[in-house]
């Protein structure tokens, strides 16, 4: 079943695609995925008939939960690499983690809430608990080892989540055109979060040898679990 007339005109207006590879921060709010984020539940608890029709594929409705717990997931590593990283450079890329990631998490609660779709449930919480044991591991470090580490997580995070997406826009591509599109440009702009990620963590790993610091437990940056 096509879903040609789920998006109106203002909502297919405010969806702007994500920045290309190597913009510069923005400076949009870090909260203001979760801003959207409660005005969704506050609308879904209104019992107002929703003139959309639901999504009934499971797979792609566990995709944006699994998607929405990504966001979520680096929107918070990239604060506490705002915070915690001694190399400018990392700095900068956790900033544009958190504006990205929240911007990107805005546009697909608007396209869930068009689509009564919650992002919110078992996938998105089982998401949530893997994301808080990497970030534990991540925080336990300090100095050039906390860079590194955080870098390598970017790195692991974005090659995964790319990869998630890709599939997952291929499944909507015939049947949530909308979706799918969306979800492209979410995958194009993942891949270019990670070859910034790969950058980084190579000019982190550099400054690091230099200063004679070790990166204990930092894991491959630079490398691909593909």
């Amino acid at each position: 079943m096509r879903h040609d007339r789920w998006l109106t005109a203002g909502l297919a207006t405010a969806l702007v695609l994500l920045p290309a590879e190597g913009r510069a921060a923005s400076g949009v709010g870090a909260g203001a995925g979760a801003s959207a984020e409660e005005r969704t539940t506050s609308d879904q608890g209104t019992g107002v008939a929703s003139p959309h029709p639901t999504l009934e594929d499971e797979q792609l409705r566990n995709g944006l939960q699994r998607l929405h717990a990504a966001n979520a997931a680096e929107i918070e590593l990239g604060r506490l690499g705002v915070e915690t990283a001694s190399n400018a450079q990392v700095r900068q890329f956790a900033q544009q983690m958190v504006d990205d990631h929240g911007r990107n998490d805005q546009q697909l609660l608007a396209l869930a809430q068009a689509m009564n779709v919650p992002v919110t449930g078992k996938v998105y919480d089982a998401q949530q608990q893997e994301a808080q044991q990497a970030r534990r591991t991540v925080q336990s470090r300090s100095g050039a080892a906390f860079d590194q580490a955080f870098m390598a997580q970017m790195v692991r995070d974005h090659e995964k989540n790319a990869r998630e997406v890709g599939a997952l826009a291929a499944r909507a591509r015939g049947s949530v055109p909308e979706l799918a599109a969306f979800l492209r440009q979410t995958e194009q702009a993942m891949k270019g979060h990670l070859s910034m990620a790969r950058q980084v963590a190579k000019a982190a790993a550099a400054t690091a040898r230099t200063s004679g610091e070790a990166s204990t437990g930092a894991g491959s940056a630079s490398g691909t679990t593909e």
